[in-house]
């Protein structure tokens, strides 16, 4: 068996039926990954990727319960170009990993569908 050669990336702006396609693809029994599932993936409490942030912005953006408080970050990055380029330099190689560790998890079957190993 082999894995799914390609993929489809779906962009677009605020309500131009990303997730009614999104969902069509799904539907037809192909993997879909969200991006934004595994950016949260990346950081959850525990993970490299956390530890990363913590270490890059400090404890002032952890919240009481252990999480990260995203409010408190985003208005770090998006009031300093800097500290938004630390975080993607932070966040994005996580992501990568995390999809191409998820991607690989899928393999086809012999009716066309998926199945998650």
């Amino acid at each position: 068996m082999k894995l799914f050669p390609k993929g489809i990336v779906i962009t677009g702006g605020i309500a131009t039926g990303k997730s009614t396609v999104v969902k069509l693809v799904a539907d037809a029994g192909y993997p879909v990954f969200d991006a934004d599932q595994l950016a949260r993936e990346a950081v959850n409490p525990g993970t490299e990727g956390y530890a990363q942030v913590v270490a890059a912005f400090g404890r002032s953006v952890v919240r009481s319960d252990g999480t990260l408080d995203r409010g408190a970050l985003r208005k770090r990055i998006v009031t300093s170009a800097e500290e938004r380029e630390t975080l993607e330099r932070v966040v994005h190689p996580q992501i990568q990993s995390l999809l191409k560790k998820k991607s690989r998890t899928f393999l086809p079957t012999n009716t066309g569908s998926t199945k998650l190993r």
